[in-house]
């Protein structure tokens, strides 16, 4: 994870390097609203105070912090950014970037804790060090699990799935 920056409330964006190519990487939450997969700027519920991040803002946001051409893939690592179909977030940026954008249907389960994060970083721009902070490669990679890593007794152990989804811009027009 290089060039990180936190873009909104619990919306980071970094750099990766994904089969020798650099890509463009948003983590955040998500939710499902009418079957369709949604970005959420915060960790609470859209009705408890955080509001939702469509595509066309989340580009505008992207395009002011990195050259987007620089990028032939974007991932979002969005819980439900793939459900929707054509009207899912991942299809949706998809459509406003030109990329080729890796969503996931459902739940995606990671490393990275988003709300601590976001904490660390805000202290950081409080203190004046947030453009020093935020050139830092994290040490600790972002991991995302792509087998259950529940035990048979928890929850999630029913509903986990690794459901990786491919929007291109030439399948949505």
């Amino acid at each position: 994870m290089r060039n990180t920056h936190l873009l909104n409330n619990e919306i980071f964006s970094f750099e990766d390097v994904y089969k020798g190519k650099s890509r463009l990487n948003i983590l955040a939450h998500g939710e499902k609203v009418n079957g369709v997969g949604k970005l959420t700027a915060g960790s609470k519920l859209t009705s408890n105070g955080s509001r939702r991040m469509e595509a066309d803002e989340l580009h505008g946001v992207l395009s002011s912090q990195y050259n987007l051409s620089n990028y032939d893939n974007i991932r979002t690592i969005v819980c439900y950014s793939g459900d929707g179909g054509s009207q899912s977030f991942g299809a949706q940026l998809a459509k406003v970037t030109g990329k080729t954008v890796k969503s996931y249907s459902g739940p995606v389960y990671n490393s990275i804790d988003i709300e601590g994060n976001t904490a660390i970083f805000n202290k950081e721009l409080t203190d004046g060090r947030y453009d020093i902070f935020r050139k830092y490669e994290f040490s600790d990679e972002l991991t995302i699990a792509k087998v259950n890593p529940f035990s048979f007794y928890e929850k999630d152990y029913w509903t986990f799935a690794y459901n990786p989804v491919y929007f291109r811009q030439s399948m949505l027009i």
